[in-house]
């Protein structure tokens, strides 16, 4: 006599019911649960860069013309150089990165346009990018600017994460709601 898989009714397989994948909207405190490679959430990271303040001054007899480089895995960007801004500068400037919410970071490095010669490194920041998953929008905050082990300022950034089709609820019959 054959032996049936337990919770299965005699002469009837056991069926395993379909995943139920949520895709929440912005704002939501739905946090995502733990996904396999073939379930990574993929959408839109949108970076505004509003500005940096007590940065120290690479130039030593005018003001420094900052800028900042954003990278987030092989992507990178480059904001305007802030002519004249010295150790405050303003940008307030959108950049949109493709992610997966395999990204762990995104890193900003700032730098002083010189012409003539090399631009000057003033200092990084590294943003972990978990919460923005979880919570979708992260309002600009400052964050550390670091150059080595050394503290040389902050620097003031929003995130949005947008996940791709993030307004479809998929049922359990497979069905869009």
């Amino acid at each position: 006599m054959r032996s049936r898989q337990p919770g299965a009714y005699k002469g009837q397989p056991r069926i395993s019911p379909p995943r139920l994948h949520l895709f929440a909207p912005q704002g939501s405190s739905l946090r995502p649960a733990r996904r396999s490679e073939e379930e990574m959430v993929h959408g839109t990271l949108e970076v505004l860069l509003v500005g940096a303040k007590g940065l120290e001054n690479t130039d030593y007899l005018c003001n420094m013309d900052p800028y900042a480089i954003l990278k987030c895995r092989s992507q990178e960007q480059r904001s305007s150089i802030a002519a004249g801004k010295g150790s405050s500068p303003e940008w307030n400037e959108n950049f949109v990165f493709t992610v997966s919410d395999r990204t762990t970071d995104l890193l900003i490095k700032l730098m002083d346009s010189d012409a003539g010669t090399a631009d000057d490194f003033v200092g990084e920041a590294t943003i972990p990018l978990e919460a923005v998953y979880a919570e979708r929008s992260i309002p600009p905050a400052l964050y550390n600017v670091v150059k080595g082990e050394k503290y040389c300022g902050e620097i003031k950034v929003g995130l949005t994460f947008t996940p791709e089709n993030w307004n479809e609820v998929e049922s359990l019959d497979g069905s869009l709601f």
